[in-house]
């Protein structure tokens, strides 16, 4: 068994389905994300992990046990939310410690606790400051810190970085996952942001309408969705209807996927080859992506096409001018659904 397993979990609000019959599980170590837009219910499943929210139906077993019915304090499991929830009357030492002072931890092993952990997020120099006067990357850092000197089984996070500029974010990004190597603890982070997925996770299950729509390594799930949906949401792929194709299979495939950087554009017709597709168009739209750019041609009058090259070379051609297309056969990924 997984370290962490959650089966069958379904739950509803109002009589609204929120997780529709949710079955993954998680290595112990795993830095995991659950991804997927606003209202996909990847949240709501991180709450009933942690046990703010009880499963209709369902278990969720962590380490073996069954701990779908274990109250929250009991569970082993610690969560960052959106916002720091820092307590604006008290000082770091204060909020940091708070959870052991509520379970009356002696006061030696708070203050050895507490400097070990800080030390961790590097702010053992701000223990006598208040919220009000940390920046909010070191807020983020505080709230972090109050997750981790509970020793948790497990730690999970809600969208922690949501809040913050893209600088401090990318930042904040790269010092957790130093954390998480440092500490080698079980991690689950719930974000909308795909490339901040991309870049963190062991491990993505990305989720749609309440489904588990696809789980797998990063890299996996770039260079093989198996949906529409995982095309569309993960990075940036033309969807091409399959008539547009030499070669298709119609009865098991309506639609094939493929990404803008393998796509190659010139203003000469391409010798033939087994290897490729080919396709052709009018440059409809260029697009400056700093040290890329992207083209987007439109083909058969209403079908656009993106691709994405070096800027100098893209820019040598002219919105109105007529390219041909080829795309290597093997970066073709045929759509489930």
């Amino acid at each position: 068994m997984s370290y962490i397993e959650l089966k069958n979990i379904e739950k509803s609000f109002e009589n609204k389905e929120v997780l529709k019959d949710v079955s993954l599980s998680i290595e112990k170590g795993e830095f995991v994300t659950f991804l997927g837009s606003s209202g996909c219910g990847k949240t709501t499943l991180l709450r009933c992990l942690v046990g703010l929210e009880n499963v209709d139906s369902g278990s969720i077993y962590l380490d073996g046990q069954d701990i779908t019915h274990v109250s929250a304090q009991m569970r082993g499991v610690s969560m960052i939310f959106q916002q720091y929830c820092l307590f604006p009357t008290m000082n770091l030492f204060d909020n940091v410690s708070f959870g052991l002072r509520m379970k009356k931890i002696p006061r030696k092993e708070i203050e050895e606790r507490v400097n070990d952990v800080m030390t961790i997020v590097d702010m053992q120099d701000h223990l006598d400051k208040y919220p009000y006067q940390l920046s909010g990357g070191e807020q983020q850092r505080a709230a972090l810190a109050r997750g981790l000197i509970m020793n948790p089984k497990v730690l999970l996070l809600d969208e922690p970085f949501s809040a913050i500029d893209a600088k401090l974010r990318k930042e904040l990004q790269l010092y957790l996952k130093k954390i998480h190597r440092k500490l080698n603890m079980t991690s689950v982070f719930v974000t909308h942001d795909q490339e901040e997925a991309m870049r963190m996770s062991d491990t993505i299950h990305l989720f749609h309408d309440g489904v588990l729509e696809q789980t797998g390594k990063p890299n996996d799930i770039y260079l093989h969705p198996n949906s529409v949906y995982a095309a569309g949401f993960i990075g940036s792929y033309n969807l091409i209807p399959e008539e547009l194709l030499s070669k298709t299979n119609k009865k098991t495939c309506r639609r094939y996927a493929i990404r803008p950087e393998v796509i190659e554009m010139s203003k000469k017709v391409y010798v033939q080859s087994d290897e490729y597709e080919y396709l052709e168009g009018i440059i409809t739209n260029q697009i400056a992506q700093g040290s890329v750019a992207r083209t987007v041609i439109t083909i058969n009058s209403n079908i656009e096409i993106s691709a994405d090259s070096i800027s100098q070379e893209n820019f040598s051609y002219q919105i109105g001018e007529y390219v041909y297309l080829r795309v290597p056969k093997k970066d073709i990924v045929k759509l489930s659904r």
